[in-house]
């Protein structure tokens, strides 16, 4: 009979460190130096002193996160929701947009730099407000009905409430959606808005009985399930069904157009190639001005 190999051990984290942070990761974390060791900390800020809980680690690196703040950064800000921390999302809410904005940039100059392309100069951003955005949303469904989204280390539906960056309506919608929809054999669904203020859901993961009775069920709300939702951008009207993809910020989206026509400059003797189009969110706004 074979013998087997006793189980190893799992490797034992070293207990909670004080660190200084240096500075920021390219995804917005701190960075540290703990005996020559890099350590990598969520919430954490550059010039901050922090506890840290160390959650991986291996020979070069460390990643954990602040479990206390010894030294704050005189720029960190008070995130706007009360489930920061513990969702998985908006994790830089303590970081001032301005320095969110940077980040991004920088990580898009270093991602484009390392395949050789060279950026002359930089527009200024389109910018937009931080609440009350996001035009749709999925939401994670447990096999107890508990609505919500994952936790930030992905095993866990933290259940909610509200959120913090869409739109009142579907704030509401899940209100609704959480009291009396039918959600067994749901995984996943998106609650969505159009630019005409109509409500749709969507199923994106679930089984095909839940799928339907859910249809049923929005459509007695008065929402849309199976029928497309109308969005105008930049002078255009488009549709798009529920579940389907739109850029989630209208504001932005509308600003992005308007750049790239300024930018293009087109007109009746050009010929515009639109690859990728989906429901024509960028082309169609250009098709009075183009063959």
């Amino acid at each position: 009979m074979r013998k087997r190999r006793p189980t190893q051990k799992s490797q034992r984290l070293p207990e909670p460190i004080e660190l200084e942070i240096e500075r920021y990761s390219h995804d917005g974390r701190g960075i540290g130096l703990y005996q020559g060791r890099v350590v990598m900390v969520a919430n954490a800020m550059p010039t901050e002193r922090v506890k840290v809980k160390i959650e991986q680690a291996n020979t070069k690196l460390w990643q954990g996160k602040a479990i206390e703040h010894l030294q704050k950064s005189e720029v960190r800000q008070t995130p706007i929701c009360g489930f920061y921390g513990e969702c998985g999302g908006c994790v830089l809410q303590h970081v001032p947009q301005q320095d969110q904005r940077e980040l991004k940039q920088k990580a898009l100059a270093d991602h484009l730099r390392r395949n050789d392309v060279n950026v002359k100069e930089w527009a200024e951003p389109i910018t937009s407000v931080t609440k009350s955005y996001r035009h749709r949303a999925r939401f994670q469904v447990s096999k107890k009905g508990e609505v919500g989204f994952y936790n930030i280390k992905g095993n866990r539906i933290v259940t909610i409430d509200h959120c913090a960056v869409v739109q009142d309506e579907i704030n509401s919608a899940l209100k609704v959606l959480q009291a009396n929809a039918p959600l067994e054999g749901v995984k996943q669904v998106e609650i969505v808005i159009d630019d005409h203020k109509q409500l749709g859901i969507a199923v994106i993961e679930g089984s095909g009985v839940a799928k339907t009775a859910i249809e049923q069920w929005g459509m007695e709300q008065g929402w849309v399930a199976v029928e497309a939702l109308q969005y105008t951008a930049a002078g255009a009207d488009t549709l798009a069904l529920p579940g389907n993809f739109t850029q989630v910020n209208r504001g932005v989206n509308t600003a992005m157009i308007e750049q790239a026509k300024n930018w293009l400059l087109v007109n009746e003797s050009d010929r515009l190639l639109d690859l990728f189009c989906g429901n024509g969110n960028v082309s169609l706004p250009f098709s009075n001005e183009v063959h």
